[in-house]
């Protein structure tokens, strides 16, 4: 099994950078990636410092696939995602989202919960089941260069938690070679982000990548026994 260790931090889904990895059809490969914050929140006292870092959900990749060509779509199986650290972080620090509900009682902040045997400890009486899913996966489209930021025909920031280990999500292969990234992992997220994050982390991934010639609809394969 190959292995993309972290590297140069992308905040785009460009057909520009120089591929880190080439693989054939059907190999799997372990991804390092950062969290959403660019690695800038380990403990409760740190704060996102946007001067230095000033995007979120960095992408590790691309990943280049032999014999994709654009109208071919690649078929990505998530089989794994651990933490890296063994901790993820949530942060509040604009909850527009949340201000109709709940007004000036939404906290300001970062949380570090630490992970272990399977479960989220966000303090000794609360624990979260450890249910990781991607936020970030996709291809570079041939035209534009799309940020991190949002989702679209490529894939990108779906935020859905339908991108977890069992599943496959298909994606449009738009220029040769596909420029596959993925990141901005989650121990869990509910169906959004109404606080602004889920629970971020720094992951490794295994994914399965194959490659369908000739079909380049989106689409995402779940496994019925994930998350019953």
């Amino acid at each position: 099994m190959k292995r993309l260790p972290l590297g140069p931090l992308y905040y785009e889904f460009s057909r520009h950078n120089e591929p880190r990895l080439r693989i054939t059809p059907g190999e799997t490969v372990l991804v390092e990636a950062e969290d959403a914050f660019s690695g800038q929140i380990r403990t409760n006292t740190d704060r996102r410092d946007k001067t230095k870092k000033p995007y979120g959900n960095p992408q590790t990749g691309p990943i280049w696939i032999e014999g994709a060509e654009p109208g071919d779509a690649l078929a990505v199986k998530i089989e794994e995602i651990r933490p890296s650290l063994g901790q993820c972080a949530t942060r509040t620090s604009d909850p527009r989202q949340l201000a109709e509900w709940l007004g000036d009682d939404c906290p300001h902040g970062v949380h570090v919960c630490p992970i272990r045997d399977g479960q989220i400890y966000w303090s000794d009486d609360i624990t979260i089941p450890y249910t990781p899913m991607l936020g970030c996966i996709g291809t570079a489209p041939d035209t534009g260069v799309p940020t991190t930021g949002p989702a679209g025909p490529h894939g990108g920031n779906m935020d859905i938690i339908e991108t977890c280990p069992g599943n496959t999500v298909y994606l449009p292969v738009f220029v040769s070679g596909g420029y596959l990234y993925l990141g901005d992992a989650h121990a869990a997220m509910g169906h959004g982000e109404l606080s602004a994050s889920g629970l971020e982390m720094p992951s490794e991934t295994k994914i399965t990548v194959d490659l369908i010639k000739g079909k380049n609809l989106p689409d995402l394969e779940s496994n019925p026994l994930q998350r019953s």
